[in-house]
């Protein structure tokens, strides 16, 4: 008993992310998308009896048990899933309760190589190694790699993990406001200060009311809305928050310390207090952010560019016609547009319980999801019922209605499981249009900004780690909000970060990244 409550000490302690790609599908797109099907071989080859297996999905839609996508997944592989839902601010305290009841399900995912390693080490995971032999798209997605996986290590299979790598943040600017303003694309700090003022001074939106705002932006779930304008100042961070930074002597610490964090403090302090960036960022729900950018309210945002000229083109706009985008390179004092370097990522990790009565079900499943058959299913629905190729070589496709309203289609299960395990190349991804295609090019292409990525877990992180992000999160917060001394704030606060464990996971951090050099 003690063992256990260790165990769910450990993880109340540690941040469960899941990664949430841009919401909504179009009702047309264009991309490529290549003809190969590895799974309807290894379907039909699954055994006919049907198998039930509980899966524990982080999302904001719950769509029916019943829906086709659901159905469809089990025609392909002989399991009925049993989804339980949670939203990204609960699931952490969803799956301790299901640990502490001895209830877990069959699949899930944690956001903690801490987190998985606490769970394998305490028998709770389940050895998938003869299990992943049979799974073909698992091997050919992950090949090597799989192997690097920290919990995968001692010769054996426990963890599975995205073959694909994050997208990179854009900084999405409106066109059509630019136009009616009489301004052009902003290429530094200065003249995206100038824009985004333009942007709610100036009546973009032509209503002649004092109703729209520059930049949107939240902090509530994630760190995309702010990855552009760091970059700027030299400064990685990710959608869980600042990347770690690493001191002239080799100490890793936080991303507070960067030399630069509070001159992007002062320059975002400078937004908020003009009035020209979203006053909630700090409270605002992710999902209510966005609605802002859909009912015609905001003029810039700072996301994954499939968001707001794909994924969410046309369908999620109220205005007609709807509006126009493209993407800003934003330099800094660096003199460059950066943002940080993409490393492969174990997490979030995938594992099946040691409780699963049927892990070759359970690998036969996540095979499944990452196939290009099965990404296609979870990202488009079933074709000839939610959607039709128009050209499947060539990657474009049209929704079929009613499923081409994205309420309509995610009732029925599409896109609700589409981040769960994913091939080095979505369906998302090859049916991007021209435009998104370019600007994930353009943003990989920012990628550079060195920084110290430990994928080792380590004790001050299982002990202090989501104590510590929780205090970035806060300090952020507060520097940019306060009319207070901001060096003095700064200084107080990276205090209170050393104060609270930092000193502990500074030192634990720069081993375990020595270790794995």
């Amino acid at each position: 008993m003690k063992k256990l409550k260790r165990l769910i000490s450990g993880l109340l302690a540690v941040s469960m992310v899941f990664s949430m790609s841009a919401c909504g599908k179009s009702s047309s797109s264009d991309a490529g998308v290549s003809p190969g099907n590895t799974s309807e071989t290894k379907a039909s080859s699954a055994p006919d009896v049907v198998t039930e297996l509980s899966i524990l999905v982080t999302g904001d839609n719950t769509p029916p048990a019943d829906n086709s996508v659901l159905k469809e997944i089990e025609a392909k592989t002989n399991v009925r899933l049993k989804v339980t839902y949670a939203s990204a601010g609960d699931v952490t305290s969803k799956l301790n309760t299901l640990i502490a009841a001895k209830t877990l399900p069959d699949i899930f995912r944690t956001g903690s190589i801490s987190t998985a390693e606490n769970l394998k080490k305490n028998g709770m995971v389940a050895d998938l190694t003869e299990y992943i032999k049979n799974a073909p798209s698992i091997q050919s997605e992950l090949g090597k790699i799989l192997t690097d996986n920290p919990l995968n290590k001692d010769g054996k299979i426990y963890a599975l993990f995205n073959a694909e790598t994050s997208y990179a943040q854009n900084m999405n600017i409106r066109t059509d406001w630019l136009k009616k303003v009489g301004m052009e694309m902003p290429t530094d700090l200065d003249s995206l200060y100038n824009v985004l003022y333009a942007f709610t001074f100036k009546d973009p939106d032509g209503n002649g009311k004092n109703d729209t705002i520059g930049l949107g932006a939240s902090i509530v779930a994630t760190w995309n809305n702010f990855t552009s304008i760091l970059g700027s100042y030299g400064i990685p961070a990710s959608s869980n928050g600042l990347r770690p930074y690493q001191l002239e002597d080799g100490t890793v610490t936080t991303g507070m310390k960067n030399k630069n964090f509070l001159d992007a403090i002062k320059y975002f302090r400078k937004l908020y207090q003009a009035g020209v960036m979203d006053p909630d960022f700090a409270t605002i729900p992710a999902m209510d952010s966005y609605g802002k950018l859909w009912n015609g309210k905001v003029g810039a945002f700072d996301f994954q560019c499939a968001g707001p000229t794909n994924n969410w083109m046309p369908a999620r706009y109220t205005e007609k016609p709807v509006p126009t985008f493209d993407f800003a390179e934003i330099k800094g004092p660096t003199g460059v547009a950066a943002q940080g370097k993409q490393y492969p990522s174990y997490i979030p990790t995938t594992l099946v319980s040691s409780t699963c009565k049927n892990p070759a079900a359970a690998v036969r499943v996540l095979d499944f999801l990452m196939s290009e058959e099965g990404n296609c299913l979870m990202n488009l629905g079933i074709e000839g019922k939610h959607f039709n190729w128009v050209d499947k070589a060539a990657g474009t496709y049209k929704m079929i209605a009613p499923y081409d309203d994205s309420t309509t289609n995610r009732n029925d299960g599409v896109f609700v499981y589409a981040d769960f395990l994913k091939p080095k190349v979505t369906t998302e991804r090859r049916t991007l249009n021209e435009q998104s295609k370019k600007g994930v090019e353009m943003a990989n292409a920012m990628c550079t900004i060195d920084w110290p990525y430990i994928y080792t877990s380590f004790k001050a992180e299982t002990t202090y780690g989501k104590n510590l992000s929780t205090i970035e999160k806060e300090v952020f917060c507060q520097l940019i909000s306060s009319k207070g001394d901001v060096e003095k704030e700064y200084k107080e606060a990276i205090a209170r970060w050393e104060a609270e464990g930092g000193l502990d996971w500074e030192k634990d951090a720069t081993a375990a990244y020595k270790s794995q050099q």
